[in-house]
């Protein structure tokens, strides 16, 4: 499954940034989430709402929730978001046996 990550950096995190370049940042990266079952497949930083984005495959959702709480608890994140790839075959198929089974209450 894949999974795109935006996230911002704490203060101690920012401090940080000029400590490290990018091939160490994505290094760790890289053994966090094949450590985890997983890999990264972009890593980038960014302007904007979020200090940097992330696309990777995992194995699942639990799994990768169990990341982000480890990433959290390092106090060098804040405020990680995550979008999972869905099945829209699955998501259209759901949404059409739903409106074949719904009856507005009229009246």
């Amino acid at each position: 499954m894949k999974v795109v990550i935006a996230g911002t950096y704490s203060q101690a995190g920012l401090a940080a940034l000029a400590d490290a370049t990018y091939e160490q940042r994505r290094a760790v990266m890289d053994e966090v989430y094949e450590a985890c079952g997983g890999k990264i497949i972009d890593y980038f930083f960014c302007d904007g709402d979020a200090d940097f984005i992330a696309i990777a495959e995992i194995p699942s959702r639990e799994v990768h929730k169990g990341m982000l709480n480890n990433a959290l608890a390092t106090g060098s994140t804040t405020n990680l978001r995550s979008w999972y790839e869905i099945d829209l075959s699955a998501v259209t198929e759901s949404q059409r046996k739903a409106r074949d089974a719904f009856k507005p209450i009229t009246g």
